[in-house]
């Protein structure tokens, strides 16, 4: 669900509750005004005297100068609104969206138009910025599945960024689809002139990218090193976390050809494009391939530093005992019994592998099944 941000406010809990200082209230949480700007000194002293007895606020930051009301007493607020006035709640999530936009949070901005029930604006919004938000939701997919799909058809960025995510998913079927409608969806802009030749170039890159990841995934390894130098060679433009995932993908596939010489060379190439990223989703991903190579190549403690941080991340992330958790820690599992620390092992195997055949690489969750196998043998 969209988190509605009649929460964060700037508004004075004692205001009267006539309808035009409620649209007056309305119209400033609307624009996101800041407290410590708009309100005086009682009203701090309101604001923190609420916030010490854990009464209808939460702070946003350790400034004190952003507040949310509480989840319980912002749906309550929300539910009288929409049975007072319906329009008006469409109309301040509207104005939310054009605010968040404004500052930058294009996901919360994209959450508001879709409240709004605003589906080609939400639309719009994340095909602007959908590299940005995918790389780092791991349920970014999610979100566009809400919207109708006739909408999400126009748009050719969002189809791409689903087709990763679910890539990962193992939805190879559903990718396909997408990838078809993205490419025919592409040759009618190009045919029609509807987008300038930069931007179609940006589009042809990102479908040659997800065909790329498909190759990966497939484990026709020999086009994924054909196909990831070329794009390294000719995308210049391309977004951090999918040039990142380009020397990831030449990791994996000089693994398995055993040319792993340039490992930390692509490794450290990968992270100087990781490291730009707001969180470390694309870290976890990447780590994941990091990890066996430096296994295969001997180095077993820097293969457990890399997978322990993705691990930790992962958490962090999507929580414990989530698949995105189990996807690296099955890895993990392995290396410790390569080192012969084997009650590490099955206790990571004992909580993660369940959870292991969700997301990530299909040999992730092979090597997961046959350490537990060796270690029953």
């Amino acid at each position: 669900d969209a988190e509605d941000h009649p929460d964060a406010f700037g508004w004075h809990p004692h205001e009267s509750k006539d309808h035009d200082d409620h649209r007056d209230r309305a119209s400033r949480h609307a624009r996101g005004a800041d407290p410590a700007e708009n309100a005086n000194e009682d009203d701090q002293e309101l604001l923190r005297e609420c916030e010490g007895h854990g009464l209808f606020l939460i702070p946003m930051a350790d400034q004190q100068r952003w507040y949310r009301y509480h989840p319980l007493f912002a749906e309550i607020l929300r539910k009288e609104l929409r049975e007072q006035d319906g329009e008006l709640l469409l109309s301040l999530h509207a104005r939310a969206s054009d605010w968040f936009s404004e500052q930058g949070d294009h996901l919360e901005a994209f959450n508001q138009a879709f409240a709004a029930k605003e589906m080609h604006r939400a639309a719009e919004i994340m095909d602007t910025h959908c590299q940005d938000i995918f790389a780092t939701q791991e349920y970014a997919w999610q979100m566009v599945e809400k919207l109708p799909r006739e909408i999400v058809g126009r748009f050719p960025y969002i189809l791409l960024a689903q087709v990763w995510q679910l890539e990962m998913l193992w939805q190879f079927e559903t990718c396909a689809e997408l990838m078809e409608k993205a490419r025919q969806r592409i040759q009618q802009l190009e045919r029609d002139k509807l987008l300038p030749e930069e931007k179609l170039r940006s589009l042809r890159h990102l479908l040659q990218h997800r065909e790329l990841m498909l190759a990966l995934m497939g484990d026709d390894l020999s086009t994924v090193q054909v196909r990831a130098q070329a794009l390294l060679e000719t995308y210049d433009d391309a977004h951090p976390v999918v040039r990142a995932s380009l020397y990831t993908a030449l990791i994996s596939a000089q693994r398995e050809h055993y040319k792993l010489s340039d490992v930390e060379r692509l490794n450290a190439l990968a992270t100087e494009h990781l490291k730009r990223l707001p969180n470390d989703l694309g870290q976890v991903f990447h780590n994941a391939v990091v990890g066996p190579s430096r296994l295969m190549v001997g180095r077993t403690h820097a293969a457990v530093q890399a997978l322990s941080n993705a691990l930790r991340s992962a958490e962090h992330l999507a929580g414990k005992s989530s698949p995105l958790a189990a996807m690296v820690a099955v890895l993990l599992a392995k290396v410790h019994y390569e080192r012969d620390e084997l009650e590490e092992s099955v206790k990571l195997l004992d909580r993660y592998l369940p959870q292991a055949t969700f997301i990530g690489f299909v040999d992730q969750a092979i090597a997961g099944w046959l350490t537990k196998a060796r270690l029953l043998m």
